[in-house]
């Protein structure tokens, strides 16, 4: 989004950037087995900390306690973290999930015609950007 905002800027506009609503997103995430008590997922989050890994620990809807070495948008990315991973002796599961992330929309003008709006498409496409004209509110 900082290059888009930038070339918006070059191309002579004020960008603006407004919070959407949250937007389901497919992730992978590697979940490492473990025992539910403290100690054992303690120990396990140590180990993912050595490794250099993005733990994270979250109770599910189960009541348990999982742990995440990792949530990835590349099923690419995911396979290539759990081979590395398990050459550390860490073994983990691949876990398709759709996470609700924020979305946001960048805008550069709002204009009170339609026709106003399109005029001055060129200069952005001409950055290379992809723009739509969206009525205000949609």
């Amino acid at each position: 989004m900082t290059e888009a905002k930038r070339k918006i800027a070059e191309a002579g506009f004020g960008p603006l950037v407004i919070e959407g609503g949250k937007k389901k997103t497919p992730m992978v995430r590697l979940e490492v087995p473990t025992r539910n008590d403290k100690k054992s997922v303690d120990t396990m989050m140590e180990r993912l900390k050595q490794a250099n890994a993005a733990a994270i620990a979250m109770t599910g809807k189960d009541k348990k306690r999982h742990i995440f070495a990792g949530s990835f948008s590349s099923q690419q990315r995911a396979e290539q973290e759990q081979k590395r991973l398990a050459r550390l002796g860490i073994k983990s599961h691949l876990q398709r999930v759709d996470v609700p992330m924020p979305s946001y929309l960048l805008t550069a003008g709002v204009y009170k015609t339609r026709a106003a709006a399109v005029a001055e498409l060129p200069k952005l496409e001409a950055k290379g950007l992809k723009v739509n004209v969206v009525p205000v509110g949609k």
